[in-house]
């Protein structure tokens, strides 16, 4: 079949709905289907022109172009586009966060999802989403039933575990500056984990800029020896990726709201444990990171006792590999294929 995928997002540069993408992209390859990727052409220096353009081609644009290059079917994968009668689709939506943490996101970007995921949403045959967890909030948020869960697959990392001989522990953090991720909470749990450890912690930030960018420089600035242990880049190749995570001990994921969070799931894949907020969606992919406490301490006290017991942290690195193998291609195609069954059935 030949299928067209809504690449609008591609146009913002890496993030996980990017990724989300491509994993799509690669699973239609291996499932046999011909698959063109449309993008709209426009760009307007005007913020609000480019939001009407926006708009206008979720609504109405891209499904025209998806038609006039006979696409037989159209995927929307990240959280927005419309189903019509000219050519059926399927609806992936990530999470529901910008609507149920308003704070943490531009006045007019939580305005313009609230209405654009509802009409999404409200016109969808059937939805795609990456967790049991995201699934719930769009059936409360919508009253959808037609949903599939299919956790986003990773490759078996055939590479041995952690290789870091630096002799100090190294921490990773890989998420955007935005506001949810709470980049401000990491700097409090490093300086926390460095006073510990006796000088003897490196952080490795990978991230790009957000809503938080600017209060994070800010606080980063207080710390005067911050250049000593702390490391920030961007826009990494997969194999510079690939060399960090085989060189980090732990994993930070210090969110308040996640629908499923790629860069656990690749620490995992290279055996790394994954230390979390604990939030529903990380369980889902983690497991729980601790009992009960505030994120804070608890988050701190975990990698000390990963640090600290050596027994312990082997066996938590085992079995981060060993539950990353449970996110396989061919379950994720499976479910992909059963996903486009179900929309080309319903009328």
């Amino acid at each position: 079949m030949r299928i067209a995928i809504n690449g609008y997002i591609l146009s913002k540069g890496i993030s996980g709905s990017a990724i989300g993408l491509r994993k799509i992209h690669e699973s239609l390859l291996r499932l046999g289907h011909e698959v063109i990727i449309i993008s709209p052409q426009k760009h307007y220096e005007s913020r609000i022109l480019n939001l009407l353009y926006l708009i206008m081609w979720d609504l109405w644009l891209c499904t025209r172009k998806a038609v006039r290059l006979n696409s037989e079917f159209l995927i929307h994968p990240c959280n927005t586009g419309l189903s019509t009668s000219r050519i059926k689709s399927l609806l992936v939506i990530h999470d529901t966060m910008v609507i149920d943490f308003k704070r943490d996101f531009d006045r007019g970007y939580h305005i313009y999802a609230t209405i654009m995921f509802w009409l999404s949403a409200r016109g969808a045959r059937v939805i795609m989403t990456a967790s049991e967890f995201s699934k719930k909030s769009i059936e409360n948020h919508w009253q959808k039933k037609n949903i599939i869960v299919n956790y986003w697959p990773i490759k078996p990392v055939t590479k041995s575990l952690n290789e870091n001989t630096s002799g100090e522990w190294t921490v990773l953090w890989n998420a955007a500056m935005e506001n949810h991720k709470q980049p401000l909470l990491l700097l409090e749990i490093i300086k926390e984990l460095r006073s510990h450890l006796d000088g003897k912690l490196y952080c490795q930030i990978i991230t790009r800029d957000g809503n938080a960018s600017e209060n994070f420089k800010l606080e980063l600035q207080k710390i005067w020896d911050w250049r000593e242990w702390i490391s920030i880049q961007s826009g990494l190749s997969e194999s510079e990726l690939a060399r960090i995570y085989s060189m980090t001990d732990v994993l930070l994921v210090t969110s308040r709201a996640e629908g499923f969070c790629l860069p656990a799931l690749e620490a995992m894949s290279y055996g790394v444990p994954v230390i979390h907020s604990n939030i529903p969606a990380l369980i889902e992919v983690c497991g729980r990171s601790y009992e009960d406490g505030h994120p804070r301490n608890s988050m701190v006290q975990g990698c000390l006792r990963y640090f600290r017991e050596p027994e312990v942290f082997e066996i938590a690195k085992s079995k981060a590999r060993t539950r990353s193998l449970a996110f396989s291609e061919d379950v994720f195609d499976e479910k992909l294929s059963l996903a486009i069954a179900k929309v080309l059935e319903v009328r």
